[in-house]
This record gives C-alpha cells, structure tokens and sequence, in this order.
C-alpha cells in the first residue's frame, strides 16, 4: 500500500513529466526525482537532476550504474533518508515515458507511462530482450542489436527478427560466405517472418555487412564498431544481418524534431532524389534525405536518434542563424536588412543604396561568443557596427588583435570557393585564384574576423609573413586513408597555401613514428577542416572514398563547417617545416 506522501509525489512526477515530454518531444532529456520527507509542519524537499548524457550500454548494465551512482549519491542528504525516487527516461520510438521507481531498499520497480497519462507497473529489467517485451522498444538500439544476435545464436542459428520500433525491423539468420548479393537469395523463412507485419509500407531492405553495403560513401561507427563478437563472422559471411524499414518512419522523426523546434520543413525532390529543405523564416536549408536515413541504419541507431544525429546540428544552425538575424533587426533600427539567396544578411542604409556588408548567417551560426548583450554588441562590431556610436565605422584594426575582443590574435590566411553562400569576396582583402578566392583575416580565440578589401595587400602580406614562424594549426584527429593521412581541424585546409606549414605535419607524423619519408606529396584540401596528405597522386575513386571518409570526420567534430574547397596542391617535402602543430590528444 503506498503512503499519501508518496503517491503525491509519484503523481508530481508524473505532472512534471508531461510537461517537459509535450514540449521537447524526441529531445526529452532524462530526469531523476528524489523526494526527502520534512520534520512536522514543514514542506517536503524534492530534488530535480537533468542527464545529458548519451547513453550506450545495455540495460543491466545501466540499471547496476543507476543504483550504484545516482542513487547511492542522492540516498541520504543531510542525514535524512530519501523515502521514494525517480528515474525518467523517455522514448521517443514508442512514445512511453519509461520510469524507474526508487524507495528506500533502492530499485522496485519500473512504470511505463503514455502520452494519454497511464500507467502500467512493471518487472525491473534483466536484459534487452525483457526491456524490448515490456515497451516494444530496446532501451538501446545497438544493445538490441546485440541482444538479437545472442538469441540467434541461442536458438540454433534459426532466422531471428526483432523490432526497434514500428516500421523499423532487424534480423539476423545464417549467411552464404561469398553471396555479394544476399537480398536476391530467396528465403521462405524470412518471408514468414516478416509476415507478421503490415508489409505495405516497407519499401527499404538492408544488409548491414557484404558487397553492397561496402559500397556505400560512409565509414565510420559500421556494424563491426559496435556488434561485438559476432562482427567476424558477419565479415565472413557466416551471419547475415538485415533492416527491413519504412523510410516514412525516419521522416516522421524528423519532421517531429524540427517541429519541436518551431522549424519548417518541406520535402522536395532534386534529379528525382529526396531532399528536406528546412526553413525558419526567410533563412532555409538543404539537406539530402537518403545519406541521413541509411546511415542511421548502418550506424545501428533508431531514426529518432539517427534524426537528431544528422538533422539536429542544422536545425541548431537555423535557430541561431535566425537568432542573429532579430538581433540585426532589432538592434539595427532604421537600416534596410535583407536575406538574399536563402542565408545571406544583407544590409543597406536604405532599400536602394549598395549594400553596407553580406555576411552568411549560416557560418555566423553557433557562436557561444554571440550570447547574451554583450554578444550582442560583439556581434554588431563583426558586422562593423559601433554600437556605442550607433553607426557603422570604417575601421583599420590593429593586425595583432581582435576588434571585437581587443584580445590577442593572428593574421593568417583562408581560403574559400567564391561560390560559397555569403562569401562576397569582392568586400574582402585577398587574392582571387579562380574559383576559389584567399583572402587575410584576424584569427583570435572566439572570432575570425575577414579584413575589408581598403586594407593594402602589401602590408597585409608583410605582417602575415612575420607572424607565420609561430603560427599554430590546431589538430582534432588524424586518419589514416589507405597510405595517407587525413588531418582535421579548423581551418586546416587552408594549410595547402603553405607547403611549410603541410610540411610540419608530416614532419610531426615521422616525429611520432607514423611516417613514411618522401621527396613529393600530393595535398587535397577537400574541405575547411580536412587536409589529406598523400605521397603519390590518388585515383579518382580512391580520391573520392578519401573524400567521403573527410566528409564523415567533418560532420561528427565540426557539423557546422563543411565548406567545401576541393584543391589539390603538389607539395615538395623537403623543404623545412613553418609553424607549429597542436596534435590531439
């Protein structure tokens, strides 16, 4: 029987939770809830804890975690015994709020609530398997997978298939080592198996190992990242995994996550090819449909989490794009301020006048040095606005420091293609190379502020030089690509209008015994942030994987920095290095 006391507090819960799931939707982080009783005539105290954190192990696992950690820490406070606790995790897959439910022996129970505020008691979990039978949903989707293919395994190899959400089935069943095409292979047990679901709908079918899944543009974080033992044997072809799926599905969790958000979202085909085209006022992004849904297929997520995975770092860039423009608006009241080709803050003194600055919003986006008023006012000075004055100035800043900070900073160098959306290469000092433009700017810690074309490029020049010895390339990670090197980073791309500088890295990579030697190098600046280092000149597939494999490093260190730049430079290896290389650790 529970007490009054508690069951107010579970029905608090309850409340609370309602609340939160209603307005984050997909995004709903986990809470705990840990109720102290008062002495007589006082109010009871109810701590509240936020978890951010992504969450990878299996359910026994975090089960053991939670009691161990957070309720071990949140027990007792002050000397009094905590009388009931909750741990809430939403669901996103199913729409259950998944609950568990602590008193003071520790974990009783768990509840599964839904969106109609019911709720069910249930077993506290042993596995997966019990996990995915008490919500219809695994409580972690590679878990799941791991779990499926222990009872493969458990029952004879026979075709085992499971659910990581409706529209969305996995399977595993014994394989044919050799068959590049296992889809073609007809099978009357996977027929009867996937019977028992409305198969109307499901118009993609999957397997994560072979030839045709080895075929697809992405690399990272594949099946045999997270399968566990049984990744062998899937290589091998002893074992076949599989996804039948409804592609409708994953865009529901899209669609849901840029609701919550308050961002639009229209689908639209480009040469017969799905595109989601976001938008938030006049600012609009687009983004290809088929990369994001396989690759959260191959990746074992489900789509609510492949959706936040791979569209939610552009939804952020819209809300803060969108962000900067009202500041620009409110901020600049009495100038005429544009959006032109979808993501370009233009502003004029008046509606017919040139214009006074283009600046990409989308490249602005994200910035935390941008926050609160004094961001504000940060904001307005890199737009070459004098907040204090209210007018814009023109400005010769010192090139040593930063005009918005007066903090310490670098010139240095960067180039970009001139097709890049904001990038109004005829405002800026630099050289034009055809279809890419270089051109200076101060480098300080929070900002990169590009120097206007009235500067003189010899003096530029004569400073940029003098500062280069101590210039510094900071390194977020380096991959090996078949013989060469990928190195990311920001900027790093613009190291190829330095051979010294290039040189400094694979100097640093046959420093730390990783190198090969040589007299020539190819480098390949494929985007901002990635530079491949080569020895000889790639093949155009090779080139092309190579590519892709920077593409996919891009998006997971800096999503919001793939401008591509596509330039290859032929590097003489033997000269001395310049600069210095901050190698990650």
């Amino acid at each position: 029987m529970v007490d009054v006391q508690t069951q107010r507090f579970r029905e608090r819960v309850y409340a609370d939770r309602q609340g939160l799931v209603n307005r984050l939707r997909g995004e709903t982080y986990d809470e705990g809830y840990v109720l102290y009783p008062a002495a007589e005539g006082e109010a009871d105290l109810i701590i509240k804890d936020a978890f951010q954190e992504q969450i990878s192990e299996p359910i026994e696992a975090f089960m053991t975690r939670l009691s161990a950690q957070w309720w071990a820490h949140r027990q007792r406070r002050q000397g009094v015994a905590a009388r009931s606790a909750f741990y809430c995790r939403y669901l996103p897959e199913v729409g259950f709020d998944w609950m568990v439910e602590f008193g003071e022996e520790g974990a009783i129970c768990c509840w599964r609530r839904d969106q109609r505020q019911r709720a069910w008691r249930l077993a506290l979990p042993e596995d997966e398997g019990m996990f995915h039978d008490q919500l219809g949903a695994f409580f972690n989707a590679r878990a799941g997978w791991r779990w499926l293919l222990s009872a493969y395994r458990a029952e004879a190899e026979a075709l085992t298939v499971s659910e990581i959400q409706p529209g969305y089935v996995i399977g595993a069943r014994r394989g044919v080592p050799g068959d590049l095409h296992p889809e073609a292979r007809e099978d009357p047990d996977l027929e009867i198996a996937f019977s028992r679901w409305d198969t109307t709908h499901y118009d993609t079918l999957e397997f994560l190992g072979g030839g045709a899944a080895e075929g697809y543009p992405f690399h990272e974080e594949r099946y045999d990242a997270w399968i566990g033992a049984e990744a062998e044997a899937i290589e091998r072809g002893e074992v076949e995994i599989f996804v039948l799926a409804e592609s409708r599905r994953f865009v529901e969790a899209v669609e849901e996550l840029a609701c919550g958000r308050a961002i639009g979202i229209d689908w639209i085909d480009i040469d017969d090819d799905p595109h989601a085209e976001l938008y938030h006022g006049p600012l609009r992004l687009t983004m290809h449909f088929a990369y994001a849904y396989l690759r959260t297929i191959h990746t074992g997520l489900s789509f609510p989490e492949g959706a936040r995975r791979f569209y939610g770092p552009v939804i952020d860039q819209l809300e803060d794009a969108g962000d900067l423009l009202d500041v620009a608006r409110r901020r600049l009241e009495g100038y005429d301020i544009q959006v032109e080709a979808r993501q370009v803050l233009v502003i004029r003194q008046s509606p017919n006048d040139p214009p006074l600055g283009r600046w990409g919003l989308m490249s602005l986006a994200g910035s935390h040095a941008f926050r609160g008023q004094e961001g504000e006012d940060a904001f307005l000075r890199f737009l070459g606005f004098d907040p204090e004055a209210g007018r814009f100035t023109a400005q010769r800043p010192a090139l040593d420091r930063c005009p918005i900070t007066g903090q310490p900073a670098r010139l240095t160098k960067l180039i970009r293609p001139k097709a890049l959306l904001g990038f109004d290469y005829k405002l800026l000092a630099g050289v034009d190379l055809g279809e890419h433009f270089v051109y200076y700017a101060l480098e300080g810690e929070t900002h990169t502020i590009p120097l206007h074309a009235d500067q003189p490029l010899e003096a530029l020049e004569t400073a940029y030089q003098a500062q280069l010895p101590t210039a510094r390339a900071h390194l977020q990670a380096v991959i090996e690509v078949g013989a060469a090197l990928l190195f990311i980073g920001p900027d790093v791309g613009s190291l190829i209008l330095e051979p010294g500088r290039v040189r400094a890295l694979r100097r640093g990579e046959e420093v730390r015994g990783e190198g090969e030697r040589g007299e020539r190098g190819v480098a390949y600046a494929f985007f901002s942030d990635a530079l491949l280092l080569s020895l000889s000149p790639l093949t155009r597939p090779a080139r092309e994987a190579a590519r892709m494999r920077a593409f996919e490093a891009v998006l997971k260190y800096a999503p919001r920095r793939l401008w591509a730049i596509d330039r290859a430079e032929i590097i003489d290896l033997r000269g001395p290095s310049i600069g210095e290389v901050v190698w990650p650790q």
